[in-house]
């Protein structure tokens, strides 16, 4: 069932077994996995089902680190930033789960093989599979065999728009959809146990309480932790937030691209002429990184030819004759997403200036250290030489002190919300339920520890399916 918030009388109350608030990639896969339940759930987005610049305008904000599009980074609509993906689709690494002693802050209370069957359902939700070379009979990319320290990651291109699943809404009779509608508070029993109740406020200043017995927050990790922060009072620090993590450990996937060109002059190094659905990666060893206690990373190679969906390939030939290769020499510009150290400095706070709904609005610090340079200048220097010995090829670095001053983000948003085994580390548990309540959970990219090399929508997904199923077991 499909609803307008501004339709709904005033003052009233909406009841369902599960709200979740939220309608973006994570708020629809959870929602879907209830449609042949018998569990009422009400589904709450702030958008419509098309861009609105006044609602978009609700993610307006201020940064005071390093410069962020805070508004351009996301879409406030039915499919949240689905509408703006660019869709590269891979898991996690194993590793990226792991206690790292060399991390400050790392380790997942859940392991990647707990994971496995949820990524297979997610992969299955975007006709993608399961991302490594076995898989596929034709291997679009070969392995990179030279080297023990070196590894091949294949992303895939799977840039589905969620909005596609807006009609399984309009039919279902177990849902209700409602858009147009913005969580605007959080409000607790007597003793801050559990959510009592929702108020969800319109543009038109239409008011109406949603009342269910359990809720999700599923509003990007920007909107989940300023919702958790205002729920704040002078004497309480506010939901979840009792050891003061609620908004920390903001993380990126810094993007450092052009800084890097692979130079191939005997043809042992050819670049992916394959299929364009898939976008093929070259990563150290899960041993090597250990071993040089490194963050994870990801060097992306661009296709041979003119694969309209790979945004390197046009630039291949220009690059290649401003280095004044020869016509037999191939030039691959290679784009370098990086894993951010989990960093407490890093955070989303509230500004004391309201938007138009009243809500605190957003104050991004978007900080890395110095250690995610040196972890980065280790990893090309390894990259180097790995291809080097082999004459494989040469890189152009170009990679300087100062490149991650202002790094270009992915539009990847999390870790504020980060999962933990105790409150002391994290502001939800491992089933994604916020500490310290017995009815509230948080879903999307706030909830992760670390960050890995891999975009996060395939975990947001796998995560989305697993808190599903944990919660129609325990009705």
């Amino acid at each position: 069932m499909l609803e307008f918030g501004d339709t709904i009388p005033s003052g009233s109350t909406l009841h369902a077994d599960i709200a979740v608030f939220g309608a973006g990639a994570a708020g629809i896969a959870f929602a879907r996995e209830f449609l042949d339940s018998n569990q009422k759930l009400l589904l709450v987005e702030s958008g419509d089902r098309v861009p609105d610049s006044t609602i978009q305008s609700l993610y307006d904000g201020k940064t005071i680190g390093s410069p962020y599009p805070l508004s351009g980074s996301r879409s406030r609509q039915f499919g949240g930033s689905t509408n703006c993906w660019a869709g590269l689709v891979a898991r996690l690494d194993p590793i990226d789960f792991e206690k790292r002693n060399y991390i400050p802050h790392s380790g997942w209370p859940i392991h990647y093989d707990e994971l496995v069957p949820f990524y297979e359902r997610a992969e299955s939700l975007l006709q993608a599979n399961d991302g490594s070379l076995d898989a596929f009979s034709d291997a679009p990319f070969s392995p990179i065999t030279f080297s023990e320290k070196l590894r091949t990651k294949i992303y895939q291109w799977r840039p589905k728009r969620f909005l596609d699943f807006l009609s399984d809404f309009e039919r279902s009779r177990q849902i209700r959809l409602v858009l147009r509608s913005n969580v605007v508070a959080l409000h607790l029993n007597g003793d801050k146990w559990s959510i009592d109740s929702v108020t969800v406020k319109t543009l038109d200043g239409n008011t109406f309480r949603a009342v269910a017995n359990r809720y999700v927050l599923a509003l990007g990790a920007l909107e989940n932790a300023r919702l958790l922060l205002s729920s704040a009072t002078e004497d309480w620090p506010g939901v979840g937030n009792e050891y003061d993590i609620v908004g920390r450990f903001f993380m990126e996937h810094p993007h450092l691209d052009n800084q890097l060109q692979l130079m191939s002059f005997d043809g042992r190094f050819q670049g992916y002429s394959g299929s364009s659905d898939f976008y093929p990666a070259i990563a150290l060893s899960e041993e090597t990184l250990r071993t040089e206690r490194l963050c994870n990373s990801a060097f992306f190679l661009p296709v041979s030819g003119s694969a309209p969906s790979d945004p390197w390939a046009k630039r291949v030939q220009t690059i290649a004759t401003s280095f004044g290769l020869s016509s037999g020499a191939e030039c691959f510009p290679v784009g370098i997403p990086i894993e951010q150290i989990p960093n407490p400095e890093s955070r989303v706070s509230l500004d004391s200036e309201r938007d138009i709904l009243g809500m605190p609005m957003v104050t991004l610090n978007w900080q890395l250290t110095p250690e995610d340079l040196t972890s980065l200048q280790r990893t090309v220097e390894i990259l180097v030489q790995e291809f080097g010995a082999f004459h494989v090829g040469r890189f152009q670095n170009s990679l300087k002190q100062r490149s991650l001053k202002n790094p270009l983000g992915g539009n990847h948003h999390m870790g504020t919300t980060r999962m933990a085994t105790r409150p002391q580390e994290g502001v939800v548990d491992r089933d994604c339920k916020v500490f310290g309540t017995d009815n509230l959970y948080v879903l999307g990219s706030s909830v992760f520890p670390t960050s890995g090399a891999a975009n996060p929508t395939l975990t947001i997904l796998a995560l989305a399916m697993r808190l599903a199923d944990h919660l129609r077991k325990n009705a």
